[in-house]
């Protein structure tokens, strides 16, 4: 535990509610982490070692249940999950992948929320070229948490989003192409966030925020005008399941966005507008024999058809995709297991130039492996590039305008690496520290 814990292990019932940072046992034996607490007093934990005594079988997952569930819990006097270490000098913001784009320019550039609460970020110098140095990204808050949304705007400046460990939405952008980030800006007025933000840019140049709440349902909010502020926090509502994660979302060539998240009865949602700029529909299941998803799901968007992709409660990576535009989703089918069996957090899915989509998952062996999708049937997983072993998170992926893909993560050391084809449609070559 953290050296500052001032509350050490106590039997249930507790004095208190549950609070964000709570380190709990549940009565089954599992230890879990309390992200986020719902309207309801529901913790919001993310859990390890579930279900199996087999450590190669073992995976994080997002759990949420009663507060009668655990049978004792501490709670360390550190500041909330993200800025302060728990154990080993490590943080549980210390392991996500960093969110990676390709710039206008043609130039990779990437950003990460480190444990000190404050997002950074990189990019390459030159086309293909090496990273420059590591900078803090706007102001330096010092409570940003999980993985940032991050836009390039119509004009070529980027804006960045994240979530705090107060459960607000932050954003900061680029006054003009290339230059500073202006000091980070509370969006709407209201907290009560629980997953990580999904953004878009609008065709009319506008950006869209969507997030799940504490709740469990999902809200969004927009800018009222190009570059202009934000309104207010618009709920969308939810299905009777309890939502979780980043939301997924995608606007359709017409305007009209739509939005998946994940349940926690094991079930991907969907809700749409009919017009652009109207009211979101009625939630409903996405996919039939949609049970056991394990993760947020993953959407890809492709000659005006969707598809999903999430990790499952039996370590395999599933996808449902609609056979036809604006059409239903089928059922679920599963792409196969990524090594020993896939871990921690929802895929990686990327379209290429060539239409095929391509698949990247993070193995129970710490390493990241990757399917290319032909005729809509997976290839078969192969590990990705050499010395590929100690990677700790879900992948980030995306192709070059030079038909190269690149995959990165982040080490069990807490350093950002990354993996590129050597040739398009080729093998990938050394993982690197960026």
């Amino acid at each position: 535990m953290h050296p500052t814990v001032t509350d050490l292990w106590q039997q249930f019932p507790p004095v208190s509610s549950p609070q964000q940072g709570d380190i709990i046992r549940y009565t089954y034996g599992h230890v879990g982490v309390v992200v986020a607490v719902n309207a309801d007093g529901t913790p919001q934990t993310v859990e390890g070692n579930t279900g199996s005594d087999n450590f190669n079988l073992s995976y994080v997952k997002h759990r949420m249940a009663p507060w009668t569930y655990p049978v004792v819990y501490s709670r360390p006097s550190y500041p909330l999950i993200g800025s302060s270490p728990v154990t080993g000098g490590s943080s549980i913001q210390q392991y996500l992948a960093p969110t990676a784009l390709v710039l206008s320019s043609g130039v990779i550039a990437l950003y990460s929320i480190r444990r000190d609460g404050n997002l950074w970020g990189t990019n390459q110098q030159s086309v293909g070229g090496s990273f420059s140095t590591w900078t803090p990204i706007g102001s330096t808050p010092g409570n940003l948490v999980g993985r940032p949304a991050i836009v390039q705007l119509p004009s070529g400046a980027i804006a960045a989003y994240a979530r705090t460990s107060t459960g607000t939405i932050v954003g900061c952008s680029q006054a003009t192409v290339g230059g500073s980030f202006g000091p980070w800006v509370l969006l709407g007025s209201s907290g009560g966030v629980a997953g990580d933000p999904a953004a878009l840019v609008l065709r009319n140049g506008t950006i869209a925020i969507y997030v799940t709440t504490g709740a469990g349902g999902l809200s969004g909010i927009c800018q009222t005008s190009v570059g202009g502020s934000f309104g207010t926090w618009t709920a969308i509502g939810g299905p009777s399941s309890t939502l979780y994660g980043r939301p997924a979302a995608i606007q359709t060539p017409g305007g009209a966005i739509v939005v998946y998240a994940s349940g926690t009865d094991g079930y991907v949602y969907g809700a749409g507008q009919s017009a652009a700029g109207g009211a979101f529909g009625n939630w409903s299941v996405m996919g039939a024999a949609g049970g056991g998803i394990a993760s947020e799901p993953t959407a890809t968007y492709q000659n005006g058809l969707i598809s999903l992709f999430a990790l499952t409660t039996s370590n395999t990576i599933a996808r449902v995709s609609q056979q036809s535009v604006g059409g239903a989703f089928p059922t679920w089918e599963s792409l196969g297991t990524p090594g020993p069996g896939a871990n921690q957090g929802a895929p990686s899915a990327t379209v290429l130039q060539s239409g095929q989509a391509v698949v990247y998952a993070h193995g129970a062996d710490s390493r990241i492996y990757g399917t290319t999708l032909t005729s809509g049937q997976a290839s078969g997983w192969t590990a990705i590039g050499t010395n590929g072993g100690g990677v700790a998170a879900s992948p980030a992926s995306l192709q070059t305008p030079s038909g190269l893909i690149t995959v990165y993560s982040i080490s069990d050391a807490g350093t950002i690496v990354g993996s590129s084809q050597t040739s398009v449609g080729g093998g990938f070559g050394t993982w690197i520290s960026i």
